[in-house]
């Protein structure tokens, strides 16, 4: 699982697929003990953000123009809280 910490590095990062995007995601929020939501979740941008309110954690991933693949145009990797701490685990894969 410590891997998994490192799913997403930052702004640029490519991934092959959408799908590989929300494998990662879960992975990811796993690993940082943290839950989140789907602000937006489709084929072309993925938006993610933590759950607990205020809290300054975001991902944006789009589809590239003319291309396969992903990448991460926006990446704000620090939380306002202590992760782990304010989340509550048991509600999927990060989608409930």
């Amino acid at each position: 699982m410590a891997i998994w910490k490192n799913e997403f590095k930052g702004k640029g990062q490519v991934f092959a697929s959408v799908e590989a995007v929300r494998r990662r995601m879960w992975r990811y929020a796993i690993a940082n003990r943290f839950e989140y939501k789907y602000v937006r979740n489709c084929q072309q941008r993925i938006a993610v953000k933590c759950k607990v309110d205020a809290c300054p954690f975001y991902i944006c991933v789009r589809g590239k123009v003319k291309m396969d693949g992903m990448y991460v145009k926006k990446f704000v990797g620090q939380h306002a809280h202590s992760v782990g701490d304010e989340c509550m685990w048991g509600s999927g894969e990060g989608e409930g």
